[in-house]
């Protein structure tokens, strides 16, 4: 009996052991059918057909090589006959499973028509696109990049079903873009550099406790030299492998902060000019698609979306409000304990692109800062249930509802201060690298959809020039619904969709075209937010046509 036990214990002890080896080699087993199944396919294929493509890979392998054994072995013609027909069998089979989707296909842009834009039923937001298949990493974070402006756009204008069925779609997409493009080889090398010298730079830095002694280190020249090394080989490391956002997240971290201390963004930004200002203006250009680029991969990541909301905010504050609304709906499903919406997966790399990116935008008094303080509070009213009077805890770990507070509410009404501009050293805003396109010409007047907005009863001057847009098949009529931020010099600061009209394409116009007007009345010391509603009444056949001034009142656009 003691035997039996003594048995039974040295068995139990040495299962336990070899657990770790026994799941290695069983990962290893799984790892090398799944390489097997997708071994010389064209496309993406699922993981049924890469298993069954194994199946037949290895099948047909033992039953040739056995064929060929008997073949050998009785000198047999039929049977050298029956392993060259096999062969072919077997190989035409395994070509024809590792075809894979069309690789024409491309994610179409999501866009409804208007009444299914506006409808906030189930049954629209239950609306699913199957992802497509790329071919090209690049063609993939186009589309996607497309698929990201879409979704921000639509939480800023307070549709929340419909972005969380855009979020769920960038989930979805974000898995499946061609692995094919990953260089695992090249990535390891990398890393294998990338590895000690970090453990150099860091051995150069005194205590974490000692923070002025820290940032004298971090200026020396040797250090310096090693951080522009690093950061290359990061550059490197995230262009073999996607897969790893990690890489990608750390890699922004140190351009932001360079950007930070080269640029002199802190503590007292400087105006400059020539070169020097070409130069930041493609670093922050660099910055603002590396953001895209990490959010294709990794769209569940709340700091990459409040990172680029901030970078943003003087640049295009409906992209920023939608930025900042997406980060809390991710918050929010998270602490809901959503299927899909985990925990964050990169904490300390998260915390540091908070705090470097508030580093961006300044102190208080600057301009940057106001409009990002505004846009948080108004992201906090969208967030808000319909009644409008609570929200869900900062905290994580609390559930429970509190009240919006009215200090917020009123922030949120407040008129955002112009943008300051990059050159003056007043805030991020920069012009496009190219310019936006001339407006269309003139279509004879009965291909005009028409465009009336009463200017006077909102307090704005007539304008010469009405809002253009050209766009066919459009046969309903719509209306939109702009919050115009005006300054106390009569200028619009901010223009935001209230009310879509869903065309995104007359959604867009509408903004573009407002955000020239000017006031016609004196505007308060500290500006004013207003509301204007534009009425859109579509042509009277389908043809392509522009919107020009109509006269209505004589207020009309």
């Amino acid at each position: 009996m003691k035997t039996l036990r003594s048995l039974l214990i040295v068995w139990v002890a040495l299962l336990f052991l070899l657990t770790p080896l026994l799941a290695w080699l069983a990962s290893l087993v799984y790892a090398s059918i799944d390489w097997l199944g997708h071994l010389f396919v064209t496309d993406k294929i699922s993981d049924g057909r890469a298993a069954f493509r194994a199946g037949v890979m290895l099948g047909g392998s033992i039953s040739v090589l056995s064929f060929m054994r008997v073949a050998w072995l009785d000198k047999s013609d039929y049977y050298s006959i029956a392993v060259g027909m096999l062969s072919l069998l077997f190989f035409f089979l395994t070509l024809l499973t590792g075809i894979g989707a069309d690789s024409d296909q491309r994610p179409q842009a999501s866009r409804d028509d208007a009444s299914a834009t506006m409808d906030n039923s189930p049954r629209n937001a239950s609306r699913w696109q199957t992802p497509s298949r790329w071919q090209t990493r690049e063609a993939f974070e186009q589309d996607m990049r497309k698929k990201l402006h879409e979704t921000m756009r639509t939480a800023a204008r307070g549709n929340m079903r419909r972005t969380d069925v855009l979020l769920d779609e960038l989930r979805v997409s974000s898995r499946n873009w061609p692995r094919r493009t990953e260089d695992s080889t090249r990535f390891e090398n990398l890393r294998a550099k990338y590895d000690p010298l970090a453990q150099k730079q860091e051995a150069l830095l005194p205590d974490r406790a000692q923070t002025w002694a820290r940032r004298l280190a971090m200026n020396s020249e040797e250090y310096q030299r090693m951080e522009a090394e690093s950061i290359e080989l990061l550059r490197q490391m995230w262009a073999a492998s996607p897969e790893q956002p990690g890489i990608g997240m750390l890699l922004l971290v140190k351009d932001l902060r360079s950007l930070v201390v080269s640029g002199g963004f802190w503590p007292r930004r400087r105006a400059v000019s020539g070169e020097a200002l070409e130069s930041l203006r493609q670093r922050l250009r660099q910055i603002h698609a590396q953001q895209e680029q990490l959010l294709v991969y990794a769209p569940l990541e709340e700091s990459l979306w409040e990172t680029y909301g901030k970078t943003l905010v003087d640049q295009d504050e409906e992209l920023a409000l939608g930025a900042q609304v997406i980060a809390g709906r991710i918050e929010e499903r998270r602490s809901s304990g959503d299927y899909g919406y985990g925990l964050n997966s990169y904490p300390m790399l998260s915390s540091n692109l908070k705090i470097v990116s508030s580093l961006l935008l300044g102190n208080k008094e600057n301009n940057s800062q106001a409009r990002a303080d505004i846009l948080e509070a108004r992201a906090k009213q969208l967030l808000a249930p319909p009644s409008g009077n609570v929200l869900l805890s900062e905290n994580l770990s609390e559930k429970a509802p509190v009240i919006l507070s009215q200090e917020s509410a009123a922030l949120a009404e407040q008129a955002m201060p112009p943008a300051g501009r990059l050159e003056d050293g007043t805030g991020l805003w920069m012009p496009p690298p190219e310019p936006l396109p001339a407006p269309p010409k003139p279509t004879p007047e009965t291909d005009f959809g028409q465009i009336t907005v009463d200017l006077a009863a909102a307090g704005f001057k007539p304008q010469p020039s009405g809002i253009v847009f050209r766009e066919s098949g459009i046969i309903v009529n719509s209306r939109v619904v702009l919050a115009l931020d005006v300054w106390k010099d009569g200028r619009v600061t901010s223009v935001l969709v209230e009310e879509s009209s869903g065309l995104p394409g007359l959604d867009q116009a509408a903004r573009l075209g407002a955000a020239g007007w000017r006031s016609a009345r004196k505007v308060p010391e500290s500006g004013e937010r207003r509301r204007v509603t534009i009425e859109f009444t579509a042509p009277p056949r389908r043809l392509p046509f522009s919107l020009t001034p109509v006269p209505q009142g004589g207020d009309g656009l």
